[in-house]
């Protein structure tokens, strides 16, 4: 049974898409729940990918738990973010993008998100259309392209997930800009001045990813984890 020793605790996996994998097999190591989420995927590459990411969060988990990964059930708050159920001290993160999947755990409010870097030809309209006007001027400037995007983007991404608002948190309702430390305070009227955000660098290459933390910080440990 694995312990967060007063930090937190980012797994990172890669290979979700396994064109290889089965996905029959893959289906059959799911809850009815889960089963019923891979029926409706058209495509078998998203099955696997669906399927691979959800087996890993159940694994992570149930080496935290000691508990068996198919034992472990979610329930939802107020903005639906997952939580596990019954109610446990260890809280928990879940992003996927692309070929790779991540959880972070904490014993407090934890937020993570990672994103594959890829192109976006309107990424200056989306910043001007749904941004902070401190990342507008960041993101805008000369110096900033599309992978200081994503660093924002993963950013805001993982406040959202930490506050477990979603979508009622307007994306202009706050700013992450990078300061060039480490920690960057969530600023603006939809923070309540506690929440701090890094993005890993040890993330795999071609992805960014981001943890944000509410209260005190604690040191983050990134991990590989290896599926089977």
């Amino acid at each position: 049974m694995q312990e967060l020793d007063s930090s937190v605790h980012v797994w990172l996996t890669s290979g979700l898409e396994a064109p290889d994998a089965d996905p029959v097999a893959l289906r059959n190591a799911l809850i009815d729940e889960e089963q019923n989420r891979f029926d409706r995927f058209h495509f078998d590459v998203d099955r696997i990918r669906f399927a691979r990411s959800r087996i890993f969060l159940r694994n992570v988990l149930g080496s935290y738990l000691n508990s068996a990964p198919t034992d472990i059930r979610f329930d939802y708050g107020e903005f639906r973010k997952p939580r596990i159920a019954p109610e446990e001290s260890l809280q928990f993160s879940f992003s996927r993008s692309g070929d790779v999947a991540l959880v972070g755990l904490s014993s407090s409010e934890i937020g993570a998100d990672v994103e594959r870097v890829r192109e976006l030809p309107d990424w200056e309209g989306i910043v001007r259309s749904q941004f902070s006007s401190r990342e507008n001027e960041f993101l805008l400037s000369a110096e900033s392209g599309i992978e200081e995007f994503f660093e924002v983007w993963t950013g805001k991404e993982a406040f959202i997930k930490g506050t477990g608002r979603g979508l009622q948190c307007p994306l202009d309702g706050f700013s992450v800009v990078p300061t060039g430390t480490e920690l960057r305070a969530v600023e603006g009227p939809e923070s309540d001045g506690d929440w701090l955000v890094a993005n890993l660098e040890s993330a795999l290459k071609g992805y960014h990813a981001a943890v944000a933390q509410h209260g005190k910080w604690l040191p983050i440990q990134t991990r590989n984890w290896v599926n089977d």
